[in-house]
């Protein structure tokens, strides 16, 4: 009997039995594998049978058993579907001694990372790692309706202007679903922007909608003109490597740029609305655990190096790096697992509330490291020490820890609360509702009041100019597909306009006329519906 027969059997029976619990349909997969002499059944299986029953009306649609055969909910716990891609093996502009140049790869990265080789079986193909990325989401039982996507490869900006355009157009087309806008204007290059914008456009309304994309560079590639170019490719989240906050260690690292690049870089980002992603290095050459702990100490307390979103890479020496030379000299020590540990969860005491802490370590096989971290469930391995010793830790407070994923909201302790503080030259309004019975929170808004308006200066952002900035919206919980109604998600509770409002009542008692909102292509439709009008490359209304 194929396994297509088998899994209808199975989703039949166990919805006969009322099998809602993790524990009972393993239970029930153990029995089939003995019975037909079959591998376990894999939740995909079960998901394509259970569609098709739904379709042919055969059953019902069941949210718990849905819940239940969804295979790595994590991923869309946090309202949206990511999609990370990768650019092709280009040159870099940076000399840093602890990245790999392997070849045929992009500079930084490895070939058995496992994002790498999926970009490599697709020959680096935007169009085609996104098909099967999506593929993967929807054959899981994930709603892919809402993409964040995430573009890695390096220094983006470095790639020739129309390789980025391409390699956009080509993704935009993917998630339209294979609807290619072309346009017959004469002029090339006005025809790659024609034909991005149509895609665009076709996004606003597609299947899988784009509600966030990033890339990754340098600092010293940041200026109001690449910014500008930016936002017309429709990028809304910068990720950019700080690494350390000492200049001595920068240097002796050959990142060929200062702490003051960062700042400059960081403030001009901020005043165009981007959220931002520092990467952080702790044990490279040159710092120690003091030093490494001051680096995040600044992040978290200079204002003119506050972020909103944080990735911590431990260095790992790794073939193909000047670093690696090295260590074989003895000319570096990596530091012990344990002071390691200690460091971080230190980290985790005294983050702030308004910062995502995304990464804890790279996902490079323990093959390709020779020394250092090599923990790869390093995140769960601090908050277990962290819950082991309650009178000793507190719970980390970073956005990811506490987002409210997939438990329900209790209405009659959901507050909205407003965190302020001082960062890059402008005011920032860190918004959220949070669930205080819980410790969980349901939504988040970025807003910014930039430099320019404390500075009086001019705007380098023309549709900017006298404009109060919406960085982010986010509503957590599992996904929801478009359209679709799920009793006490918190993604249809109306967070998103409450916050909005919030938002639009703090910048209008301030002296703004106008706000403006760094959307996503996919969220334009949203915003619409809020009264928002796309001026440029944002969407903005009048207070």
């Amino acid at each position: 009997m194929i396994i297509d027969k088998i899994a209808e059997k199975f989703v039949k029976e166990a919805f006969e039995k009322k099998i809602f619990k993790v524990v009972d349909l393993q239970k029930l997969k153990n029995e089939y594998s003995a019975k037909y002499k079959i591998r376990n059944l894999l939740n995909r299986d079960l998901v394509k049978v259970y569609k098709k029953f739904i379709q042919d009306k055969i059953f019902e649609k069941s949210e718990v058993f849905e819940s239940l055969i969804r295979k790595r909910g994590i991923r869309t716990e946090s309202g949206i579907a990511s999609v990370t891609i990768v650019t092709k093996p280009y040159a870099c502009p940076g000399k840093c001694i602890f990245c790999p140049t392997e070849k045929n790869v992009p500079k930084s990265y490895a070939s058995n990372e496992p994002g790498i080789m999926r970009a490599i079986l697709n020959d680096y193909d935007p169009y085609r790692q996104v098909v099967n990325r999506l593929n993967g989401y929807i054959g899981n039982g994930h709603s892919a309706d809402k993409v964040e996507m995430i573009i890695l490869g390096g220094t983006f900006s470095f790639y020739p202007h129309r390789y980025q355009t391409d390699f956009i157009r080509r993704m935009f087309n993917a998630l339209n679903k294979g609807v290619i806008v072309e346009t017959h204007n004469s002029s090339l290059l006005k025809s790659r922007w024609e034909t991005l914008c149509g895609a665009q456009r076709t996004n606003e309304t597609a299947e899988h909608r784009c509600v966030g994309l990033s890339v990754e560079t340098r600092p010293d590639y940041i200026s109001s003109i690449e910014l500008k170019r930016f936002r017309k490719l429709g990028i809304t989240r910068i990720e950019m490597g700080v690494q350390s906050t000492f200049d001595s260690v920068l240097k002796l690292n050959k990142r060929g740029h200062d702490i003051a690049e960062v700042k400059r870089a960081m403030k001009l980002m901020k005043d165009a609305g981007f959220k931002i992603t520092s990467h952080l290095m702790p044990n490279l050459p040159g710092s120690n655990l003091e030093m490494d702990f001051q680096v995040f100490k600044d992040i978290f307390d200079d204002p003119d190096l506050k972020t909103d979103w944080l990735k911590i890479y431990p260095c790992s020496v790794v073939p193909f790096s000047e670093l690696a030379d090295l260590w074989k000299q003895g000319k570096h020590e990596v530091y012990k697992q344990e002071d390691l540990i200690n460091l971080l969860i230190s980290v985790k005491q005294i983050v702030p509330k308004y910062i995502r802490i995304t990464r804890f370590i790279r996902d490079i096989p323990d093959g390709s490291i020779l020394a250092g971290a090599t923990v790869s469930n390093l995140r769960q391995e601090l908050q277990k020490r962290i819950k082991e010793n309650p009178k000793k830790y507190h719970d980390c407070e970073c956005i990811r820890c506490r987002e409210i994923r997939d438990l329900k909201p209790s209405a009659q302790f959901l507050k909205l609360n407003c965190l302020e503080y001082l960062a890059q030259g402008g005011k920032e309004f860190f918004l959220s509702i949070d669930d205080e019975s819980k410790n969980k929170l349901c939504a988040n808004l970025r807003l910014r009041f930039p430099s320019q308006f404390f500075e009086n200066k001019k705007h380098f952002m023309k549709e900017l100019e006298g404009c109060a900035l919406i960085r982010e919206l986010h509503v957590f919980g599992s996904q929801i597909a478009l359209g679709e109604k799920k009793e006490k998600a918190s993604q249809h509770l109306g967070f998103g306009s409450q916050l909005m409002s919030k938002a639009e009542e703090i910048a209008k008692k301030a002296g703004f006329k106008k706000i403006a909102v760094i959307s996503g292509i996919g969220v334009r439709e949203y915003y619409r519906k809020l009264g928002y009008e796309l001026e440029g490359t944002y969407m903005i209304k009048k207070l």
